[in-house]
This record gives structure tokens, C-alpha cells and sequence, in this order.
């Protein structure tokens, strides 16, 4: 799960404050932490500044949109996605403005020839099932290409996926108690539900070693992870299935949906490589597109977008949320930025599943001011 200030949203999600780096390198503990945040705020700060040129007119040529689960009840799934209708009515949308929909290949291609074509390319992160049962046919009604990032313990039902579980948690209980955070959350409606469930999944994100710290909780519920896992994500038949359509590109998300920047090199090594691996026997084709986990400045860095380059990916994508500039813009293939339009959960502004005739809809996907007409 991913989290998105305007227009700035994605950058704000998941800050691990303690990365810890490659553990051979024998630096002061204190001054090596300082430098990672300090490099993380300077990566922000350099997303903030070119987030906001468009305000001084700057014009930008395309972007790459971000979505995570596509939901028929997006308020009873606590807001953490959109709906076929608001991803039809998107698509609709931008190609009225002039933008075409395009591979991620393609996509490579215009900004490798600083092409001035306007263009959006669609992802979806983490390998939902919906992605299949909704999300496919509605692009495949429009003719829209998409890449997929799959995260291979998701396919092989060993992955935690801790928000997934905390939404089951205060989905089915009234009051909660996270022992770890001393806090009990009384949320006896679906707004107070999804406020909740937010201030603990930003609690986390303070640093990602804190779920760990969820397990507790996890047992107290009876929260069966593998049942979870399961429920929500494909089956290697079912991504094989996907993988079959013309319209998707399937891409790596590492093997455990870890922060990279959290691990040693030789488990970012073993992540990227053998994650790509798998994908490519499932689905028989080169897998050659990366999206990091999570993808913010201080879940990925210098050293990620470097070995993604050196290990042969023609791309890799982070979550820093903006488009692509003319002109003043470096294309930096493996730190790519992707904005996210799957809710608006993380700043608590609502779910994205009004209707097309809501000003709401599109206020952030592809404004006048954006220059995409």
C-alpha cells in the first residue's frame, strides 16, 4: 500500500527514519544516520521545487499515474483505493485533454528523444487480484496499456502485508487497541474507521521496523496473514492469465515488498535479481521494469537506482509525485516519478469514487495549469 502538500501527496507516505544501510561500511552510527536523512531531505526538497514549476508556468509532457486496488466499495474499504468508474472516467478524461496512454516501453522511448508528445502511463503496484477482475476489463474497453509491479512473495503467499491487516482489523472492530502505540481507537463509523486505520499506518511510517512491532495485535485479532495474502493478491495462474493481454507490461516490486533502502546491498542484490527471475518463468517474457516498494526518498536512494541500471532494468520507479518537464528535467530512467491517483487516503480528503461531474475528480490528475491539453 502506498501513500500520497498539494501536489505533493505521495512523497509524504512512508519516512523510515533509520535506514539502515550496507552494514560493511564501518561509519560512525550517529553521522551515518544524519547523512541518509539529510540526503533524503535534500531528494525531497529537490521533488518539492520541481512539483510546483507548473505553478510558474513550466510546461511538462506527461506523467505516470500510480494505482493500487480498484474497488466496486471504495468507502467500505476504508477510501485505500478507486473505482472502475474513476478509473474509466481518468483515462476518458486525459485523453480529452490531448495526452495519449502509452506503454511504459513507449514511455522510455519519448522521454529517451525528448519527445514533445504528451503522454500518461498507467501502473498498479502489488499485484491485486482486482487488477485482473476489474481493472483489465476496463482498460481493455478503452485499449489502454498498463504495466503491473509484482511483489513475488505476494504470488507465493509469503509476504506481510500489514496494511492489509490493519484494514481487517478496523474494518470488524469498533474499538481497537494498538498495544505498540499505547492507543485505543474508538471508530464505530466508516470515516472514524479510515482515520484510524491512517494514523497507524503513518505511525508506522516513521520507520518501517515498527510492524514488527504489529504482531501482538495480529494474534490478539486472530489476523491470519496468510489467509490475508491469499484473498487479496493474484495467483501465479491468474498473473499468467493477466500477462496474456497485449495491453500489460508485468514489472518487478522486489521479492518481499521491503524498503530497499532498509536492507544491505546483497539483499537489495538478492531482492531485484531473484524477484525478476520468477516473474519471468511465470509469465515466459523479459521482466525489465522496476517499481521500488514504496518509492520514497528515504525508502530508495543513489545506491537502488544505481544497481537497478547495473542489473539490466530499463526503468525503475519511484513514488516522488510529479510530472515530467521539458527542458529543465534530467531524465533519470531509474528514479523515475509517479503521482498517485488511486484515493486520497493519506491526506484524509476523501475517497476517490465520486462521479465524473465532481470538481474533486480530476483537481489533481491533469489541471489547466498542468498543461496537458
Amino acid at each position: 500500500m502506498c501513500a500520497k502538500s498539494a501536489p505533493m501527496k505521495v512523497v509524504s507516505r512512508f519516512l523510515p527514519i533509520d535506514n539502515a544501510r550496507d552494514t560493511q561500511v564501518r561509519v560512525c552510527p550517529g553521522a551515518k544516520a544524519l547523512a541518509r536523512r539529510t540526503l533524503g531531505l535534500a531528494q525531497l526538497l529537490a521533488g518539492r521545487v520541481f512539483s510546483n514549476l507548473w505553478r510558474i508556468g513550466i510546461p511538462n509532457i506527461g506523467a505516470i499515474m500510480m494505482f493500487h486496488e480498484i474497488q466496486d466499495d471504495v468507502i467500505g474499504q476504508l477510501r485505500t483505493g478507486c473505482s472502475p468508474k474513476y478509473l474509466e472516467h481518468l483515462i476518458k478524461y486525459v485523453r480529452s485533454r490531448g495526452a495519449a496512454i502509452v506503454s511504459i516501453d513507449d514511455a522510455i522511448g519519448l522521454l529517451a528523444k525528448r519527445s514533445q508528445k504528451k503522454f500518461i502511463v498507467l501502473t498498479f503496484d502489488d499485484g491485486y487480484r482486482d487488477t485482473l477482475s476489474r481493472a483489465l476489463p476496463c482498460l481493455e474497453k478503452l485499449n489502454a496499456p498498463f504495466c503491473v509491479y509484482v511483489p513475488t512473495q505476494a504470488l507465493t503467499r509469503t509476504m506481510d502485508a500489514w496494511w492489509l491487516a490493519l484494514r481487517q482489523i478496523f474494518k470488524a472492530h469498533d474499538t481497537v487497541e494498538i498495544e505498540a502505540m499505547n492507543r485505543r481507537f474508538e471508530c464505530s463509523t466508516l470515516d472514524s474507521k479510515s482515520t484510524a486505520l491512517r494514523e497507524v499506518c503513518n505511525w508506522i511510517a516513521t520507520d518501517f521496523r515498527l510492524k514488527t512491532d504489529l504482531q501482538p495485535t495480529f494474534a490478539k485479532y486472530r489476523i491470519s496473514m496468510s489467509e490475508i495474502v491469499n484473498r487479496y493478491f493474484l495467483s501465479v495462474a491468474e498473473l499468467r492469465a493477466l500477462a496474456k493481454s497485449p495491453l500489460v507490461t508485468i514489472g518487478g516490486h522486489g521479492s518481499s515488498h521491503e524498503a530497499l533502502a532498509n536492507l544491505p546491498s546483497a539483499a537489495v542484490h538478492e531482492e531485484l535479481t531473484q524477484s525478476r527471475d520468477f516473474l519471468e518463468q511465470v509469465v515466459d517474457r523479459a521482466v525489465d521494469h522496476l517499481a521500488y516498494p514504496y518509492g520514497t526518498p528515504l525508502a530508495c536512494g543513489p545506491r537502488e537506482f544505481t544497481m537497478a541500471r547495473q542489473l539490466g532494468f530499463l526503468s525503475a520507479a519511484t513514488t516522488e509525485s510529479r510530472p515530467f518537464y521539458y527542458y529543465c528535467d534530467p531524465v533519470r530512467l531509474h528514479a523515475l516519478p509517479r503521482m498517485d491517483y488511486s484515493a486520497d487516503f493519506w491526506t484524509g480528503a476523501g475517497a476517490a469514487d465520486c462521479d465524473e461531474s465532481s470538481p474533486s475528480l480530476y483537481a489533481d490528475v491533469i489541471e489547466p495549469d498542468h498543461n496537458l491539453r
